[in-house]
């Protein structure tokens, strides 16, 4: 059964436009090579987009919070957390185009659920990478109105939603179940997890080419093998003895030495 890919990440106020550019793909140039765009026309939005854009609303938000203390906002201060959610490409490759909406409807509203349909900004999936996946971006505001990230997605609620949500899924038709449980790969950021993910394709296509090259010499020495059996061979007026010629001859003990 597919895991669940479950990434947290957490962005102060001066990140967010360009947060909303890379979701929105507003920018003319990307970094991520994995990016296409002949197909960034697939992706598409599961809560509606303000016109003013996610800095507008989500500071809309922050500054109609409730705070006691009376004081400013902290330069610091976390104002919006994105999960990013997705599974393997095999588990993508099994549904249908309408499958991977639903699965990404049902992923949307059980997070909406969550954290509170008035505090989630968008749900952006993306269709023109490599794997199918999901942003989905909310201010972190407690049941009591206070900005407090640390408070909204702690630990022990990371672990809840690595629990719940493949469940939820379950119960909606798809084979999928969580990740490692107690894993802090919930922790990394996109980059982060950007750059694992390019560590292990560079890891697996050396291993590729390492397995290339044992083929080859394997190749190699059954072609030899069989260069053996084909020499021609006559019998010998001393008992049951053989003759080759010396080429052969020496052919057959470099192979044997081998």
């Amino acid at each position: 059964m597919a895991k669940l890919v479950c990434h947290a990440e957490k962005y102060k106020k001066g990140s967010v436009p360009s947060i909303e550019r890379h979701n929105e793909r507003k920018n003319r140039n990307y970094s991520n090579e994995e990016i296409d765009p002949s197909r960034t026309q697939l992706n598409y939005d599961l809560i509606p987009r303000e016109s003013d854009g996610y800095y507008h609303s989500v500071m809309n938000l922050v500054n109609a919070r409730d705070d006691p203390s009376g004081k400013k906002l902290r330069k610091d201060a976390v104002v919006l957390c994105e999960f990013i959610i997705s599974s393997s490409n095999k588990f993508f490759e099994n549904l249908s185009a309408k499958e991977q909406r639903r699965f990404f409807e049902e992923a949307s509203r059980y997070l909406q659920n969550f954290f509170g349909k008035e505090h989630c900004i968008y749900a952006t999936v993306h269709n023109d990478e490599h794997t199918p996946h999901m942003h989905f971006g909310f201010v972190p505001l407690t049941a009591g109105n206070r900005l407090c990230a640390k408070e909204v997605i702690d630990r022990s609620v990371l672990l809840r939603l690595q629990a719940e949500m493949p469940k939820i899924l379950q119960g909606k038709g798809f084979q999928i179940e969580r990740g490692e449980g107690g894993s802090a790969a919930v922790h990394k950021s996109v980059k982060t997890y950007k750059a694992d993910m390019e560590k292990e394709k560079t890891a697996l296509a050396v291993s590729i080419q390492k397995e290339k090259q044992e083929l080859s010499q394997i190749a190699f020495a059954k072609a030899e093998i069989k260069s053996v059996e084909q020499i021609p061979t006559g019998k010998s007026m001393f008992g049951g003895k053989i003759t080759v010629n010396e080429k052969d001859y020496k052919k057959v003990t470099s192979l044997a030495k081998k």
